[in-house]
């Protein structure tokens, strides 16, 4: 009877030294994990600098839109003030 206390004695501490084993490199694994989160203050201020940028963005297409109404409006009136002159000459 002590001879089988000793062997399941051998195979709690060999099952306790394999989870040993095994929190260990959880514990790590958990470290890496902790180690790439990012925290409140990196997410706000990543989300204050897309703010900018995208603001910067609209900004230039708003620029972007008025010079092509620009450009549009002054083609359109170059080609009929040139219609006007060819229907002239032509009439």
């Amino acid at each position: 009877m002590d001879q089988d206390v000793s062997d399941e004695l051998q195979v709690i501490y060999g099952k306790l030294e394999n989870l040993t084993a095994n929190l260990a490199a959880l514990t790590t694994d958990m470290a890496v994990i902790r180690s790439n989160y990012v925290t409140k203050a990196e997410l706000a201020a990543l989300r204050t600098e897309n703010a900018i940028e995208f603001g910067k963005v609209n900004a230039s297409i708003v620029k972007l839109e008025a010079s092509l109404l620009r450009w549009f409006i002054a083609t359109t009136l170059t080609a009929v003030a040139v219609s006007f002159t060819v229907a002239k000459c032509l009439g």
